[in-house]
């Protein structure tokens, strides 16, 4: 079998669930003769007809029906395998951290500077929707986020307690102190989130810890 291209496999699979080759393109952001001489090519590559066309529409083939349902859980596996990758690679380099608007950041960098020396310390803005999502997909180390949330599997920190408006404007809504905390995920561990965590009241003020497995 020839070796699979992840980029033909992804056209492929926005094909198979639309079965129409104008949405399909418009969601690859691809014209639709260069996707339909791509997903021509893939089937020539592979050696198997993927799609039955007629003027009544697009059908997949049995072949192609197999493909698609391997080819999601292929795609998902090569998306957490460049996730561990990018993780893998700041991994004693730096630190990323999500951290909401207005929240604390600043004494937690410092402290990350004096104790590694050259460290790099990289900040990601991130919204109430993506301060755990973002965590847990990998595209930072560390959040810096606002209760509520689901905390499985999540080792968390709380830091100091901030009227809600003054923490973001879009909780300015809700009432009373919004709780701003540390959180990591507790199955990832490397020498500057442990020393997040172990030092967190001194980078947030008096703190209590709470580790969920």
């Amino acid at each position: 079998m020839a070796d699979v291209d992840l980029r033909r496999l992804r056209q492929f699979v926005a094909l198979a669930e639309t079965l129409n080759y104008g949405r399909a393109a418009e969601s690859l952001h691809l014209a639709q003769p260069a996707l339909s001489r791509s997903i021509a090519a893939f089937e020539r590559e592979l050696g198997v007809r993927l799609f039955d066309r007629s003027r009544a529409g697009t059908t997949l083939t049995p072949a192609g029906e197999l493909l698609r349902d391997e080819a999601r859980a292929l795609l998902d596996s090569s998306e957490t395998l460049h996730r561990r990758l990018l993780m893998a690679d700041r991994a004693g380099l730096g630190v990323t951290i999500g951290f909401l608007p207005g929240t604390l950041l600043a004494p937690l960098v410092r402290h990350l500077e004096k104790v590694f020396p050259g460290i790099r310390v990289d900040t990601v803005p991130t919204s109430p929707a993506d301060q755990i999502s973002g965590l847990r997909e990998g595209r930072f180390d560390a959040s810096i986020a606002v209760r509520p949330f689901d905390d499985a599997g999540l080792t968390v920190v709380d830091l100091y307690a901030e009227p809600r408006q003054v923490v973001l404007a879009s909780l300015a809504a809700g009432a009373g102190e919004a709780q701003v905390c540390l959180v990591v995920e507790s199955r990832r561990r490397s020498a500057v989130l442990e020393e997040l965590l172990r030092n967190a009241r001194v980078i947030g003020g008096v703190c209590t810890v709470s580790a969920e497995g």
